[in-house]
C-alpha cells in the first residue's frame, strides 16, 4: 500500500521530467545520496591501483584530455561551463571540490563508468586506462590552481592562448 501514491504519480505521469526543472528535494536528495554511496562502494571493489598521480607529465596530459572532453560541461578554474552544460539536470558538478574530496578511486571509477541519469558518458569506452589516470591526475592537481594558473598552465600545455571570455 505504501507504494501505491508513488506508482501512481509514475504512471499518471505527474512527475516532471523535463530537464528545464530541478528535482524536487526529496528526489534529488534521494538521487545525489546513492550516487555518492555507490561511487564509493564501486570504486572500492572495482578501482585499479593508481598510478603515481603527481607527475608534472601525467597531470598536463590529463589537463588537454580535461579540457577537450570535461571543461564544456564541469567548467574549470575561473570558467563556468559552457551552454551544453549548464542545460543538465542534475547540473554537472564542480570538479575542483570533488577532486579536492574523492579519493583517486573514486574519481577513476566515475569517469571511466560514467553516471547513469547525469549526462556523463562512460569514458572507458573513448579513453585507454593510461588516460583516464591522467584525467584523474589533473583533477588532483586542478584544486590547487588558480584561475590564472590555470589559464597560463594550459595555454604553456596545449600552445593556445586563453580562450575568449576567460580569466587572463
Amino acid at each position: 500500500m505504501a507504494l501505491a501514491a508513488p506508482l501512481a504519480i509514475v504512471y499518471a505521469g505527474v512527475y516532471d521530467v523535463a530537464a528545464t526543472r530541478q528535482h524536487t528535494p526529496p528526489v534529488y536528495w534521494m538521487l545525489m545520496t546513492a550516487l555518492r554511496h555507490s561511487i564509493r562502494a564501486h570504486a572500492a571493489r572495482e578501482a585499479p591501483h593508481p598510478p603515481d598521480l603527481t607527475s608534472p607529465d601525467l597531470a598536463d596530459q590529463g589537463l588537454v584530455l580535461y579540457h577537450q572532453h570535461c571543461a564544456q560541461c564541469h567548467g574549470a578554474p575561473g570558467r563556468a561551463p559552457e551552454p551544453l552544460g549548464l542545460g543538465l539536470t542534475p547540473p554537472a558538478p564542480n570538479l575542483i571540490v570533488i577532486g579536492r574530496d574523492a579519493t583517486p578511486g573514486e574519481l577513476y571509477w566515475a569517469v571511466a563508468k560514467g553516471l547513469k541519469m547525469t549526462g556523463m558518458p562512460a569514458w572507458e569506452f573513448r579513453l585507454t586506462d593510461d588516460e583516464l589516470w591522467a584525467v584523474v591526475a589533473w583533477m588532483k592537481a586542478m584544486p590547487g590552481l588558480a584561475p590564472v594558473e590555470y589559464e597560463a598552465r594550459r595555454g604553456a600545455v596545449t600552445g593556445s592562448a586563453p580562450d575568449e571570455g576567460s580569466t587572463p
